[in-house]
């Protein structure tokens, strides 16, 4: 049985939502802000989320149409079939619908105007048009060519998680890919960091979400991680036949989240780095006894761009990768601290180039 998440903060509106769910014979659950409906994502699977844009953050605090494309974002963040599709609701209005259509274009399965019409394009339609859309999705991306075990499914017990640029890979399975935000990608960048013995090093929610300029705050983190285990687990299960649990990949305690000690992180592009005279994608930055630092796919993109000969500006690697001044700024800060980069001033507004 299917089952919505419907974000939306006036009451007068829900008589519209729920007339069409009863009749269509689906489940729900509601939530009025963007921080209730990021708990419920992280907890909950959910066939399709109904999202007004105009949400408050928490309740009582003023409604805005960025909350709701955030949220948007977070949601599509990550890759996967089995990520809910997202209906935008709107209020009447030109700028209303260009905003929408924008959203559409950006991964959203559709979206409809309240008040909801009684005949022709109703809600009840575009759910069920967007969930033909989903069936044939899933099965166009239904892998063909992986020999799956008969019989029981396999325990997980560990296995190597590729880095690459714009994707991450475990026991071969694309887990997650740059689509979105690219939140959860910047998530496990963080959570790959080791200590001096080799030991992933756990992260609170604060930690990440201070690392990865989350928009959010530990609400973008706790829904990030929520969606990314659920998706590592339907990955493993229908590509591989392995059985995964919760906490089988991040797990967490008292001191935050942490990577299980039986996953082997490697980047994919670890020897393409290294011919381009970057030593690999590691980096002691303090001599003997200190940890091993690992460039972030955003520095190993950078690097390469520069080797290529672009002269790479801050603003590129913004728009790359869809992050904050602040976050770019740090990335190309630590790599001419490493000795990687020197910054050079003209021609304005001046541009990266390899350390001489």
């Amino acid at each position: 049985m299917h089952k919505a998440l419907i974000v939306e903060d006036n009451p007068e509106c829900l008589d519209g939502y729920l007339d069409a769910m009863d009749s269509l014979g689906h489940r729900y659950d509601l939530a009025d802000c963007q921080q209730k409906a990021r708990d419920m994502l992280a907890e909950n699977e959910y066939t399709y989320v109904l999202l007004d844009l105009e949400i408050p953050f928490e309740p009582g605090r003023m409604p805005r149409r960025e909350n709701g494309e955030n949220l948007f974002e977070q949601i599509v963040a990550c890759d996967s079939p089995d990520t809910p599709l997202v209906i935008i609701t709107t209020s009447h209005g030109k700028g209303d619908n260009e905003w929408a259509a924008d959203l559409v274009a950006a991964g959203a399965a559709n979206f409809i105007n309240k008040d909801f019409p009684k005949f022709g394009r109703t809600l009840d339609s575009v759910v069920k048009k967007a969930l033909v859309r989903r069936r044939g999705r899933r099965r166009a991306v239904s892998p063909s060519n992986v020999e799956r075990p008969a019989g029981k499914s396999r325990r997980f017990s560990g296995g190597e998680m590729l880095f690459g640029v714009d994707c991450i890979r475990l026991c071969g399975v694309k887990i997650i890919t740059d689509k979105g935000t690219g939140q959860s990608m910047m998530i496990l960048d963080e959570l790959r960091q080791q200590d001096s013995q080799g030991r992933f090093v756990p992260r609170c929610a604060e930690e990440l979400a201070t690392a990865i300029d989350a928009p959010g705050g530990v609400g973008t983190i706790s829904s990030c991680i929520g969606l990314l285990r659920r998706n590592i687990i339907k990955r493993l299960q229908r590509e591989l036949g392995i059985k995964c649990e919760l906490e089988d990949v991040i797990a967490r305690d008292e001191q935050g989240y942490y990577l299980r000690e039986w996953i082997t992180v490697v980047d994919a592009d670890e020897d393409a780095i290294s011919q381009a005279g970057f030593e690999g994608c590691k980096a002691n930055v303090s001599g003997k006894g200190t940890p091993t630092v690992r460039l972030n796919r955003r520095q190993k993109w950078a690097l390469a761009e520069i080797q290529r000969g672009v002269r790479l500006q801050r603003k590129m690697l913004e728009e790359r990768f869809r992050v904050t001044a602040k976050t770019a700024k740090r990335d190309f800060a630590e790599l001419r601290e490493w000795g990687r980069v020197e910054f050079v001033r003209s021609p304005s507004p001046g541009y990266y180039r390899l350390e001489r």
